[in-house]
């Protein structure tokens, strides 16, 4: 089955499942994380930590219209 969908839209990926949608003049964002490197998260069992910070800074984000959260 062909697709129907015409439109393309950018996507701005930020980290894991954090990405900006801008579609249609919309800005959506994603699973919202900015934490930078070094962050440690202690889940009981194990501590998970951030190696790696988000690609875009949440300063440096456009205004978003919606957050979308799993």
């Amino acid at each position: 089955m062909t697709s129907t969908f015409k439109r393309s839209f950018p996507i701005t990926h930020i980290t894991t499942a954090s990405a900006i949608l801008h579609i249609d003049g919309i800005n959506f964002l994603t699973d919202p994380v900015f934490s930078p490197a070094g962050t440690e998260w202690d889940m009981g069992l194990t501590v998970l930590k951030n190696t790696k910070g988000p690609a875009t800074q949440l300063e440096d984000i456009p205004v978003i219209d919606a957050v979308l959260l799993p």
